[in-house]
């Protein structure tokens, strides 16, 4: 089945992902700080997207079979590499990870991240094909930004304990 992306998104090595991702999650909490919790994720979007030269929204991504077509859209790639699907919502639900992986999939990507914005701790979802990771950041007890790609975050696991 063909897929079409119509958009530039590349796959790049975890280094380059992570450098883009850190330089987009400052700006995350920089906004949900401002901003606080109660916002629809189009708000938090275009807020945090502003301060990104090389941001692409609302990516299409086409399907095509026959007389079959169906389009898919992420909701915002980073420097061509870094796929981000956000959320504003109580709890993340599986279906919002398999969407999150479906994009991946249909892009050839390895990496990407699921964030919500609603819940008074932010919640990252970092997604691969092969491994899923997930970090919460408490909102007053957050580690510095500059310690965000360390062990230094607390994992979910951690903090219901």
């Amino acid at each position: 089945m063909p897929v079409e992306v119509l958009g530039e998104v590349r796959a790049v090595e975890e280094q380059v992902f992570a450098d883009v991702c850190y330089r987009v999650m400052g700006r995350v909490f920089s906004v949900r700080k401002t901003m606080g919790p109660f916002f629809r994720e189009k708000i938090y979007q275009t807020k945090i997207c502003e301060s990104f030269q090389q941001t692409q929204v609302e990516v299409p991504i086409v399907i095509r079979q026959d007389r079959f077509r169906h389009e898919y859209f992420i909701d915002t790639v980073f420097d061509a590499v870094a796929v981000f699907e956000w959320k504003a919502v109580e709890r993340l639900h599986s279906r919002h990870r398999a969407q999150l992986l479906n994009y991946l999939m249909l892009c050839e990507l390895q990496r990407g991240k699921l964030v919500n914005l609603r819940p008074e701790t932010i919640r990252l979802h970092r997604k691969s094909h092969c491994n899923q990771q997930t970090k919460t950041i408490l909102p007053e007890k957050h580690p510095p930004i500059s310690s965000l790609r360390g062990d230094s975050c607390r994992t979910v696991a951690q903090h219901r304990q």
